[in-house]
């Protein structure tokens, strides 16, 4: 982010205050609520919904963006939380992925994108966290999360990589 934001000192900032520091250097918009104490993804939805109760805002709907690697498992803890209200994910970037000889390289790399073997990391270790079983953050486990669904392609997928990949999992 620092490359991002090169004139602004950035030290101890939470990512909640690193993102309002750039949407006020790149486009002049301010955040009117900034929630700063959280530091994992389940506090992430837990400290809004104090922020927003706290500030009396009785909400329907939300947009909630968040990082592509972690859209899914953030949008599965809002919705144990605040099962009926309408949550409308929106992933902030795609990064698409090709294989070519042995090797995953992304096709047009997003600026400050992570390196590929950490992006593989994060990818892989979202499935452990949505599985719905005694190890996963589903209720038949940690019960952080609403029961995810988990296609049987995908989990084709994530058991190719888990095998060629697993220091990454």
């Amino acid at each position: 982010m620092s490359q991002a934001l090169p004139n602004l000192d950035l030290e101890g900032l939470s990512e909640a205050e690193l993102f309002q520091n750039y949407l006020q250097s790149k486009y002049h918009l301010e955040d009117e609520l900034l929630e700063t104490k959280s530091t994992n993804c389940g506090n992430n939805i837990t400290y809004l919904l104090e922020l927003l109760e706290k500030k009396g805002i009785d909400w329907q709907s939300i947009l909630l963006m968040q990082d592509a690697s972690m859209m899914r498992r953030i949008s599965a803890t809002l919705k144990k939380f605040a099962p009926e209200k309408m949550i409308i994910d929106y992933a902030t970037y795609k990064a698409p992925v090709t294989a070519t000889r042995d090797k995953l390289e992304f096709e047009a790399e997003p600026p400050y994108m992570w390196s590929m073997r950490h992006y593989i990391s994060l990818l892989l270790g979202e499935i452990p966290r949505l599985r719905d079983d005694e190890n996963g953050y589903g209720p038949l486990g940690k019960n952080f999360i609403v029961h995810v669904e988990i296609p049987t392609e995908v989990m084709s997928v994530f058991d190719y990589l888990q095998e060629k990949y697993p220091e990454l999992v």
